[in-house]
């Protein structure tokens, strides 16, 4: 395939993992899977916000169905129900209603050093305002608010 009718391709050094944390993230796109046992499967791809990795994508996978184990669908179901609460939804019929919508979630970088979600049972999914920078938590530091300037001038209480 002639590429310069396509635009060209640009090659640029391989991306660095995306580091272990907590990161604010939107829906972006979705892939039905499913295999021949009878297991059905969404794959979601997030792009993270904010941050030095703004801009690169991550996945979660999603059981939906599965023959062979009631137990992967109701961890599935649960996962996406947490996923809907973390993004502000009360219900949802169609994944693509998360479209637009910005939350928290770890992401762990897994065995082929890709980004994904790590939904922790959907326990680390959070509103967005609800999110903290994890890196320096994990750390073992807190994240600390910046001071909010004060001009001692402009109040009309006396200090003493």
């Amino acid at each position: 395939m002639d590429l310069e009718q396509h635009g060209g391709l640009e090659i640029s050094e391989i991306d660095e993992s995306i580091e272990d944390g907590r990161y604010l993230v939107q829906y972006v796109d979705e892939s039905e899977l499913r295999n021949d046992s009878g297991w059905v499967g969404i794959r979601i791809i997030f792009q993270i916000q904010e941050g030095k990795y703004a801009g690169r994508n991550v996945s979660g996978l999603f059981t939906v169905a599965n023959t062979n184990s009631a137990k992967s669908v109701e961890i599935g179901k649960q996962e996406l129900s947490a996923l809907a609460s973390a993004c502000g939804l009360t219900s949802m019929k169609n994944t693509e209603e998360l479209r637009g919508i910005r939350f928290s979630t770890l992401v762990k970088t897994n065995e082929k050093n890709y980004g994904e979600i790590n939904s922790d049972f959907g326990k680390a999914f959070q509103k967005a305002e609800q999110a903290e920078p994890s890196i320096a938590k994990q750390k073992g530091e807190t994240a600390r608010p910046e001071p909010i300037p004060v001009d001692p001038l402009d109040s009309e209480e006396i200090p003493f």
